[in-house]
Order: structure tokens, then C-alpha cells, then sequence
């Protein structure tokens, strides 16, 4: 199912608050993938203009897909700090 984030309808996901994400990758283009422990895959790609999502893991590490289609990452432990074009990707 596509979501249109201009629309703010967020019904559809609802049913994935508490599921558990199995995987997540964070591609150098700025997309994230996530699964869930109930099979369910989510991808969103990146934006021209905005950011379009962020994730922070453990030991206080931050993913942002940056406008434009770019990959900022920062640890916990330099987190003022932008390694931009550094991937979680495998």
C-alpha cells in the first residue's frame, strides 16, 4: 500500500505500533526498508525536498535521509558530528 504523506492519513500503519522490526536497512540513497515480525514491509524512499524519515539505534546512532537523496549518519558518540554519504547498507 503506497501512503501519500501530504495527506496525513496514517490509518494504514496503525496496525504496525508495537509490531517488532525484524530488519531495517538504510541505503546510501537515502531509502529505508523495514520489516516487521509480522511479515509486513516498509519502504520509503527519499525526498527532493525534505527530509523523509529518521531512525535513531542503539549507542545513540542516527540515520536521516537527506533532501535530495543522500544518507546522514551520526554515532552516539560524535553526535555533532555528520558522516553524510556513510550507509548502513549490506
Amino acid at each position: 500500500m503506497l501512503l501519500a504523506p501530504e495527506t496525513q492519513d496514517v490509518a494504514a500503519i496503525l496496525p504496525l505500533f508495537g509490531t517488532k522490526v525484524v530488519s531495517a536497512v538504510a541505503f546510501k540513497s537515502g531509502t529505508l526498508r523495514m520489516v516487521f515480525e509480522d511479515g509486513t514491509h516498509l519502504t520509503r524512499p527519499a525526498d527532493a525536498a525534505f527530509e523523509a524519515w529518521q531512525i535513531t539505534g542503539p549507542g545513540g546512532w542516527r540515520f536521516v535521509s537527506l533532501p535530495g537523496g543522500d544518507l546522514g549518519v551520526w554515532s552516539g558518540s560524535a553526535a555533532n558530528e555528520n558522516s553524510q554519504g556513510r550507509s548502513a547498507e549490506h
